[in-house]
């Protein structure tokens, strides 16, 4: 994921909300683009938030959906 967003550049921020950041990135080789949220350290409210998001975007499938190609839950 640090690669996939230059280590998370400011300059490729999409948004920024309550509970984290989303980033703008890259992944196979520049080949396709992808939103890598990165929640904000410390907010229960923010991991509870992330958990709901992930159970819905794996079960749920919409064109105006990103779809859920995976998550990283480790270290800070």
């Amino acid at each position: 994921m640090e690669r996939s967003t230059n280590n998370f550049d400011p300059q490729l921020v999409i948004s920024s909300g309550g509970y984290g950041t989303v980033y703008k990135g890259d992944i196979d080789g520049g080949e396709t683009t992808v939103a890598v949220k990165r929640s904000k350290p410390g907010s229960s409210q923010g991991e509870n938030e992330f958990w709901m998001e992930i159970k819905m975007l794996s079960t749920h499938h919409h064109e105006n959906l990103l779809s859920l190609i995976g998550y990283c839950n480790e270290g800070h």
